[in-house]
C-alpha cells in the first residue's frame, strides 16, 4: 500500500530522478515511527515549518487496528520549498519505504494482539486470565454512617412473618372457594326442589296456597326451598369476610415488599409499625368458627310468595307422558343403578346431578329432546369422555356455552338440524377432539367450525356443510405458487 502525498497546488512539478538503488538505501536514514524524521546524511535538518508532518491514525487494538492499517493511508504534507528541492523525489521515495515498513510493523503487532490469546486454545490449553483492572493508588475509606446497613427485614423473624402472611392468605382463599362451592350446591338443590314442586303442583292441579299447605309433599317442598334459600343468603357474610381478609393480607404483603426494596436507599421506613400491622392482621383474619359464622342475610320470600311464583311456572309447562318413568329412572340413577339411564326422555335436574356424579365413562342420552341451560351446566361437570345427545333438535346459546366447556373429548349431536351463531361461537374455545353433526342442514357461522377444526379438532359433517368448512379452511391458508399464478 502506497502512502498519499499532499502537494500544494502552486508547487512546481518534481524533478524526475533515477530509481532508487542499493547505494541509496545505504545512504538513507529511516527513523522510527515515533520520532521526527531528520536528514542527518543529507545535511542539516530543515526548519520546523518545512519538516514533514505525520498525521497518525488513532491508536486502536484488535480488529479496529487491523482495519486502520488497511483502510487509513499515511498522509504526509510537504511544504512548497521541499517540493521545489531536487531531492523531493528521493525524499518521497524514502517516505514510501518508511510507510511500507510502518504497515508491516503494524500488521505484525495486530497479529500478535489478535492471535496471541487464541494460541493456548489451539493447543487445547485454557487462555490466560485477563489481568485485573488497576486499583486506585489511594484506598477508598467508607465511613460507618455511609456504609449500607445489613438487611433488617432479612432476619428469621421477618422471614417467618412474611411466610405466615402468605400461608394465612392462601388458607383464606381456599376457604372462600369452599364456601362458594357450598353456595353452588345449595342453589342447585333449590332448583331441584323447585322443579319437583312445580311438577307436583301441575300434576295435582293445586291452585291456591291453602291447597298447597294441605298437600304434604308440596308443603315440604316449599319449606325446604325457603330453608335452603336462607342458608345460601347466610353464607354471604362469611364469604365477604374472607374476601376482605385476603385483600388486606395481600395489601400488607405488597406494602412490606416495597419498603423492603427501598430500605437500603430511603429513610423513614418504620419497621416496628410494619411488624405491628402484620401482627394485627394475623390476629384479626383467622378462619375460626366465630369469624365464619353465618349472618342473617337477605330474608327469603314468604311461603305464599314462593307458591305463587311456582304456580305460575306450573301453568306454562306440559307434563310428558313419560313423567312417571323418568322420575323412576332418576331415582335409580341416584341410587347407583345405571341400567335404564339411557331410556330417560326428560332429563330432570336431579337425574343430571346424579349422572354427573357417576363413574360412567360414556353417557348415551339419545332420547332427550330438550337440554335446558342449567341441565347442561350440571352435565358439564361430568368427568367422562363421550357424551351422546343425538335426540336434540336444537340447542340454546346457554346450553352450548356449558356444553362446550365440558372437559371431555367427544360430543355427538347428530340430531341438530341448525346451529345458530350464538351457539357455535362457544365452539372454538372447546378443548375436545371431535364432534358429530351429521344431521346439520344450516350453519349461520361456518368460521366457528373452521377455527375449531383448524385448531386440531375433528368434525363429522354432511357433505354440503363439509364443502363450506373446507372452503373456509382453504381461505385461511396461504395460496401455493400454482394457485397464485392462476389467481394472477
Amino acid at each position: 500500500m502506497n502512502p498519499t502525498v499532499d502537494i500544494p497546488e502552486d508547487a512546481p512539478p518534481a524533478q524526475e530522478l533515477t530509481p532508487l538503488e542499493a547505494q541509496d538505501l545505504d545512504a538513507a536514514d529511516i527513523t522510527p515511527a515515533t520520532e521526527e524524521m531528520e536528514g542527518q546524511a543529507d545535511g542539516p535538518p530543515p526548519a520546523e515549518a518545512d519538516a514533514p508532518r505525520l498525521r497518525h491514525a488513532p491508536q486502536d487494538t484488535g480488529e479496529e487496528l487491523a482495519a486502520a492499517a488497511v483502510e487509513r493511508p499515511v498522509l504526509i504534507e510537504l511544504s512548497a520549498e521541499t517540493a521545489e528541492s531536487p531531492r523531493a523525489g528521493l525524499f518521497s521515495r524514502r517516505l514510501r519505504l518508511w510507510g511500507l515498513c510502518t504497515v508491516v510493523l503494524t500488521s505484525a503487532l495486530v497479529g500478535a494482539a489478535w492471535f496471541g490469546p487464541l494460541r493456548p486454545a489451539m493447543r487445547g490449553e485454557s487462555a490466560p486470565a485477563r489481568p485485573p483492572a488497576a486499583e486506585p493508588s489511594e484506598p477508598v475509606v467508607v465511613s460507618p454512617e455511609s456504609a449500607p446497613a445489613p438487611g433488617p427485614m432479612a432476619t428469621p423473624e421477618w422471614i417467618d412473618r412474611m411466610r405466615e402472611l402468605d400461608r394465612r392468605r392462601s388458607r383464606l382463599l381456599a376457604k372462600a372457594e369452599e364456601v362458594r362451592t357450598l353456595q353452588g350446591h345449595y342453589r342447585y338443590g333449590v332448583l331441584e326442589l323447585e322443579e319437583d314442586a312445580v311438577r307436583l303442583i301441575k300434576h295435582h292441579r293445586i291452585e291456591t296456597f291453602a291447597q298447597a299447605l294441605g298437600h304434604p309433599q308440596v308443603e315440604f317442598a316449599l319449606q325446604s326451598i325457603r330453608s335452603r334459600q336462607a342458608y345460601v343468603a347466610g353464607l354471604t357474610q362469611p364469604l365477604r369476610w374472607l374476601a376482605a381478609g385476603s385483600e388486606q393480607l395481600l395489601y400488607l404483603q405488597r406494602l412490606v415488599a416495597i419498603d423492603r426494596e427501598v430500605l437500603a436507599v430511603a429513610e423513614g421506613v418504620d419497621l416496628d409499625a410494619h411488624a405491628a400491622r402484620v401482627e394485627v392482621a394475623l390476629s384479626t383474619y383467622r378462619p375460626t368458627a366465630e369469624n365464619l359464622a353465618m349472618g342473617a342475610g337477605d330474608s327469603p320470600p314468604t311461603l305464599d310468595a314462593l307458591f305463587k311464583r311456582l304456580a305460575d311456572q306450573a301453568c306454562q309447562i306440559a307434563l310428558p307422558a313419560t313423567e312417571s318413568v323418568d322420575a323412576a329412572i332418576a331415582e335409580e340413577v341416584c341410587a347407583g343403578e345405571m341400567t335404564r339411564y339411557s331410556e330417560v326422555s326428560v332429563l330432570r335436574l336431579k337425574a343430571a346431578r346424579c349422572l354427573a356424579e357417576s363413574a360412567a365413562t360414556e353417557l348415551f342420552l339419545n332420547r332427550v329432546v330438550e337440554l335446558p341451560g342449567v341441565v347442561a351446566q350440571k352435565l358439564s361437570e361430568w368427568p367422562g369422555g363421550w357424551l351422546c345427545l343425538n335426540g336434540l333438535k336444537r340447542i340454546s346459546p346457554e346450553a352450548a356455552r356449558h356444553l362446550f366447556a365440558w372437559p371431555g373429548r367427544w360430543i355427538s349431536l347428530n340430531g341438530l338440524m341448525e346451529l345458530p351463531a350464538a351457539a357455535s361461537v362457544h365452539l372454538p374455545a372447546w378443548g375436545g377432539r371431535q364432534i358429530e353433526l351429521m344431521g346439520l342442514k344450516k350453519v349461520d357461522s361456518v368460521e366457528h367450525l373452521v377455527r375449531w377444526e383448524e385448531a386440531g379438532g375433528k368434525l363429522f359433517l354432511p357433505e354440503a356443510i363439509r364443502r363450506q368448512v373446507d372452503e373456509g379452511r382453504r381461505a385461511l391458508r396461504p395460496a401455493t405458487a400454482p394457485e397464485k399464478e392462476r389467481q394472477g
